[in-house]
């Protein structure tokens, strides 16, 4: 926690880094092939579409990945790009490739979330 508290690792706009993020491939979507800040920008927009009045959700939507920038900083991946194993409930059947990435997770054997 030390090493990140110092905030020594980069300094940017949050334009500047939704910029830098896309020299970041994420392996947790393998499925999306557009630069990382149209994704921000798609997200943003679409909460705007949908939430007009909600400018701090806009804007929510728009640094939603915002934290990937530590990956590029050697943070692994799993740490800082938000697709972990869903814990304490069913796994919607909209995760892209959901059987094969939560293979492992303890609770693809629970019965209770079948």
């Amino acid at each position: 926690m030390d090493e990140w508290c110092k905030f020594n690792h980069f300094k940017a706009t949050m334009r500047e880094a939704l910029e830098k993020l896309n020299e970041l491939v994420d392996e947790s979507d393998p499925d999306v092939n557009i630069p990382n800040i149209v994704h921000a920008f798609q997200t943003a927009e679409r909460i705007r579409k949908d939430y007009p009045n909600d400018d701090w959700f806009q804007l929510t939507g728009l640094i939603h990945d915002a934290g990937k920038i530590l990956a590029m900083f050697d943070e692994p991946q799993w740490s800082v790009v938000g697709d972990t194993f869903v814990v304490g409930c069913d796994w919607s059947k909209n995760i892209v490739y959901r059987d094969e990435s939560f293979k492992n997770n303890p609770d693809a054997e629970n019965p209770e979330y079948k």
